[in-house]
């Protein structure tokens, strides 16, 4: 029997807009489940399979849940690739699950994901007992708007929920399976950011003005709270860890005219050339070096600090 290929999963529903070359897709992003692997039914039978047979915690206002099971992680695992692929992110490495059974009355709080936790996938495996067809999954946009995605089984969202608020309202049916994967994720990659014009400018001295969309650039979900500050570093850079500032929440490191390699701890180096630009979280540990010995050239360092959702401290549970 031909098997179907997991990449069908990630494949864009008709209302999703084209990727532009060299750019990162933008969040969030509704995948379709129509050719995936396992089938819905097959993965439905699982998910209930595993919460019968293997221990699940109950918690009270919510439902019954289960951290990792089986089924998760090894769809996790083999989607990570994929997931880096159709997201335009240079490493991915799946993080953790939870299959939860909602019932009646259950909700989850607004909230975000924990910080090693990049990449959200919220796939809704069926509904019962009321007369919906979904249970919505809300999302709070950079304008402060919530967006409300339907969740109906068959189709599966992709989202930044480390840094976009989320949460569902009291569900108004028997029960509702959802599974939820998220991936490591923390970097951001643009080839060719800096056309040559950009670059004159640059090295022209107009920094401040070139970065000061760099929350835009991270492709996060918050606005920065104040300029983001930039540093032009030239010379003979050689090999070096990033220095790391008092208040800073994203980092952008982008070459100009050289060769560069990006290493974020538990990722393989990822390569940099003229014009690329990387962006990633803070804290991450993260050193430079150049692709060839003896490598001189021009490197633009930036930070910015991002403003906070009065909800984004809660972390229920994830």
């Amino acid at each position: 029997m031909q098997e179907h290929q997991p990449a069908a999963l990630l494949a864009p529903c008709a209302s999703e807009p084209a990727q532009a070359a060299g750019r990162p897709v933008d969040l969030p992003l509704t995948v379709s489940l129509a050719n995936f692997t396992l089938g819905l039914p097959v993965l439905r039978a699982a998910a209930e399979w595993s919460l019968a047979h293997v221990h699940a915690e109950r918690r009270p206002g919510k439902g019954i849940g289960q951290y990792n099971p089986n089924v998760a992680k090894a769809l996790g695992e083999r989607l990570a690739p994929r997931i880096a692929t159709r997201l335009g992110r240079p490493a991915c490495a799946f993080a953790n699950a939870f299959l939860w059974r909602y019932e009646r009355g259950g909700t989850s709080a607004s909230h975000t994901d924990r910080r090693d936790l990049d990449i959200t996938m919220s796939v809704p495996l069926g509904l019962a007992g009321s007369a919906a067809e979904s249970w919505p999954l809300y999302v709070r946009q950079p304008s402060g708007e919530a967006l409300a995605w339907p969740g109906t089984p068959g189709t599966a969202l992709l989202f930044d929920g480390r840094w976009r608020p989320h949460w569902r309202c009291p569900l108004q049916a028997d029960h509702a399976l959802v599974l939820l994967l998220h991936w490591r994720a923390p970097a951001v990659l643009w080839r060719g950011m800096l056309a040559a014009a950009e670059c004159a400018g640059l090295i022209a001295g107009g920094l401040t003005s070139a970065l000061g969309r760099c929350a835009d650039l991270a492709r996060l979900a918050v606005p920065p709270t104040e300029t983001p500050k930039l540093a032009l570093h030239h010379g003979d850079l050689r090999s070096q860890n990033l220095p790391l500032p008092e208040r800073c929440d994203v980092r952008l490191v982008a070459t100009l005219d050289a060769e560069l390699a990006v290493t974020l701890e538990g990722f393989e180096p990822i390569p940099l050339g003229p014009g690329d630009g990387l962006a990633f979280p803070a804290e991450e540990k993260c050193r430079l070096r150049w692709r060839a010995d003896g490598g001189v050239g021009t490197v633009l360092m930036g930070h910015g600090c991002l403003a906070r959702d009065s909800h984004s401290d809660e972390l229920d549970g994830l």
